[in-house]
């Protein structure tokens, strides 16, 4: 496997064994928007949406982090970023703090994928929305602490992974 990154994309079926391996630990952290759609007590249909807006958060996340590579084009990138910015700014919004840490996956997606020149300025501004929607949801100050510092260093630790 030399020569491959966690911040390229994967071309032998054990490279992409071992990628989807280390990807499919660190979903464990999803726990929390997972317990609020079952726990949270909103109706069934938001439950829906939530679980719709979950399941394609996490596909777009497998997929950028699966098709991108240092060698992608940069507009397919960063226009993924954008997608899941986005998709993690409206799920926090509207279903709640528990959801403020899709902004990590975000962060960490940037440092994996994007040119050292780009994600050096993605991985702070995706922590600077993760804080402010933390100040407009109800108790995200909260979740702020515990999920601030780990969008900024695994943002920035993942891009020694991909150079």
């Amino acid at each position: 496997m030399s020569g491959f990154g966690i911040g390229q994309r994967p071309r032998t079926s054990l490279q992409k064994s071992v990628k989807f391996f280390w990807i499919s630990i660190w979903l464990v952290y999803l726990s929390a928007p997972v317990n609020d759609l079952l726990h949270g007590g909103h109706s069934t249909g938001v439950q829906v949406l939530g679980w719709l807006g979950l399941v394609a958060f996490v596909s777009w996340y497998f997929a950028l982090v699966f098709r991108a590579g240092r060698g992608e084009g940069h507009a397919v990138v960063v226009g993924s970023i954008v997608v899941l910015t986005t998709q993690s700014t409206v799920l926090a919004l509207t279903l709640g703090r528990e959801w403020l840490v899709l902004f990590v996956y975000v962060s960490i997606s940037s440092g994996a994928a994007l040119p050292l020149r780009l994600a050096r300025w993605s991985i702070p501004l995706v922590s600077a929305l993760l804080t402010g929607v933390a100040l407009i949801v109800p108790d995200g100050t909260r979740f702020l602490a515990g999920l601030l510092l780990p969008a900024l260093l695994g943002g920035f630790s993942m891009t020694a992974y991909g150079n």
